[in-house]
């Protein structure tokens, strides 16, 4: 499932390879964080073969992109592979809020922090939202995006929605996360 990751992702993210890491190792680690739901050192002491947490950070430092380049490629590499029926006719898309919690001290000037409802000892969350379609069993995430403090949940309905029109999506009807659930986001 790695290596097809990889394979998917890579040639949209455009990573490089540094110093003892390569691309390919780089976003296996990623990826292997990310299905474990775990941090970066935890993740190189778990998997054999790859350099300590450090090297691998520094890598990873050297070779993103800004974050809006990021966004970009990273939405390019999730509608690089989708089905071409999800664009022949309008889809039924799902809008998900994930709130992951963050227990950090700089919790007010970290913009990207998200404030919600108090869950695992917290009112502290990255969040990101994604647009997804499930079709003939199987989940395609169209669209993926960061959620910041500033940004509303009208605001976060249209970007999902833009991105999802950038892939060539055409929406039937929306089922929205209960925290969609706002006059605003209905209107629009």
């Amino acid at each position: 499932v790695y290596r097809y990751a990889v394979e998917c992702c890579q040639p949209h993210l455009k990573l490089r390879d540094v110093k003892r890491v390569t691309a390919s190792m780089l976003l296996t680690i990623l990826f292997a964080a990310a299905a474990r739901i775990s941090s970066l050192s935890d993740t190189c002491k778990r998997l054999r073969g790859v350099p300590d947490e450090e090297v691998v950070a520094a890598a990873l430092y050297e070779t993103l992109p800004d974050y809006h380049l990021l966004k970009r490629r990273v939405n390019a590499a999730l509608a690089g592979h989708l089905p071409k029926a999800l664009r022949n006719a309008p889809q039924i898309m799902a809008f998900d809020l994930t709130l992951l919690p963050y227990y950090g001290a700089d919790v007010e000037d970290n913009d990207q922090i998200d404030r919600s409802k108090a869950k695992r000892g917290t009112c502290s969350f990255h969040a990101y939202a994604s647009a997804y379609i499930v079709h003939k069993g199987q989940r395609y995430t169209v669209a993926l995006m960061a959620v910041t403090r500033k940004q509303t949940m009208e605001d976060v309905t249209k970007e999902l929605l833009r991105q999802a029109r950038k892939a060539g999506i055409h929406v039937r009807f929306l089922v929205l996360d209960r925290e969609f659930y706002s006059v605003a986001v209905i209107r629009y």
